[in-house]
């Protein structure tokens, strides 16, 4: 089916800059799509920051300013606040009548739905909304953000999520199950050739040669747990001095993440790389033993839906270790491709990491696992996923 100029998205964040597993699964999925298929309405931050890559993506991308990701809404000043929530309703009201839409997506759950509800009221355009798991979670309980969160769980036409575990938080809060949609994230099918001159390059940059690393990738946040981790260092290192834990991503639980650092005494067997390029990154995992990261849901609800990373570190070959919490168990094969343990537990933690370092044919086995676990979980073939459910949405109209 012809679906040129015919979906409309409006998401709270979209590349570039924003970075993290939710923005991650809209940009793989929506850039799958025929050139010209989908408008995207998402913020703005500045030109320099958007301009060359609104030029070169697939699709249109109309940018404002006074939009704001809900999740943000916390950390921004009451007006911005105000306008968001006056304008963005107004105007989704106002491109839906201009564009008229076959389709229109919701990226994730936000206040651009004001305005969307009112027009479908009147013009019937199927509505497609998708779910993670920390918007669901740390929303559902706030005032009036749960009245139109659960109403819009309830009536969507359609609702793609990303795990069992948000599919079962979404049937509880009374989505009906022929309406939900699984969707596992994508991994990249063309896997970038790792350079050697890109790995000498790292080797040289962070004194990694003859080290032995271990890797986290991910925003720096409370919940991904990388103190936990932190905390096990200094009983690992004295069974092996050639121990490095490398750190890659920026985020605002930095300052928490190298006050530890300090404090166990280990600042020569942590690396903070911030955030690299795809050709560093792909070094990396080249490079790495295994990836770690024991996240864990917080008292506000923070959680992981399905966390992107521990299969894009499949996909690379490496065994992994994650935290019990979220949607994990669609991320990890439980003994398979790595661990699943409780992010809180240092003992598990320490025990698991041990295992691993000292069985490499543990780690082969696993990441062997891995690979053929994520060898389907491609951007092209989740697209033909969610072509089937536009399909069924326009032949039900």
């Amino acid at each position: 089916m012809d679906y040129k100029n015919k979906i409309l998205l409006f998401t709270g964040s979209f590349p570039p800059p924003f970075a993290g597993g939710s923005v991650e699964y809209l940009h793989n999925l929506i850039k799958c799509f025929p050139k010209d298929t989908v408008v995207i309405n998402t913020s703005h931050l500045s030109k320099d920051d958007c301009k060359k890559f609104d030029d070169e993506f697939s699709q249109k991308l109309i940018r404002k300013r006074f939009i704001i990701h809900v999740l943000e809404g916390a950390r921004v000043n009451v007006l911005k606040k105000i306008v968001c929530n006056l304008l963005w309703p107004l105007y989704s009201i106002w491109i839906i009548l201009k564009l008229r839409p076959k389709i229109i997506y919701v990226g994730e759950y936000n206040i651009s739905l004001l305005g969307v509800w009112l027009v479908k009221r009147f013009f019937k355009i199927p509505l497609v909304l998708f779910t993670y798991a920390e918007e669901i979670t740390q929303l559902i309980n706030t005032s009036w953000h749960s009245k139109l969160l659960r109403y819009t769980i309830r009536k969507s036409d359609a609702i793609i999520t990303v795990s069992d575990y948000t599919k079962s938080l979404l049937i509880d809060l009374g989505g009906k199950q022929e309406t939900i949609f699984k969707i596992l994230p994508s991994v990249s099918s063309n896997k970038l050739v790792v350079g050697r001159d890109v790995v000498e390059m790292l080797k040289l940059k962070y004194d990694l040669e003859g080290k032995e690393i271990i890797l986290t990738v991910g925003r720096l946040e409370e919940r991904k747990g990388h103190v936990a981790v932190l905390n096990t260092m200094p009983e690992l290192i004295t069974c092996n001095k050639n121990l490095v834990y490398v750190i890659v991503g920026t985020g605002n639980y930095e300052n928490e993440i190298r006050a530890c650092i300090t404090k166990n005494g280990i600042e020569d067997h942590v690396i903070m790389t911030g955030r690299i390029d795809n050709a560093d990154l792909a070094a990396l995992y080249s490079m790495a033993k295994l990836f770690i990261m024991p996240h864990r849901e917080l008292d506000n609800g923070d959680t992981e839906g399905c966390p992107t990373v521990f299969l894009e570190a499949s996909s690379h070959g490496l065994p992994v270790i994650g935290g019990k919490s979220g949607g994990v168990r669609d991320a990890i094969l439980d003994q398979k491709t790595g661990y699943i343990i409780d992010g809180k537990n240092k003992l598990e933690i320490r025990t698991k990491l041990y295992q691993l370092l000292n069985n490499s044919d543990l780690c082969s086995r696993f990441g062997e696992n891995g690979i053929k676990y994520t060898a389907l979980l491609t951007p092209e073939n989740n697209i033909k996923r969610l072509e089937l459910v536009n399909d069924y949405l326009l032949k039900k109209q």
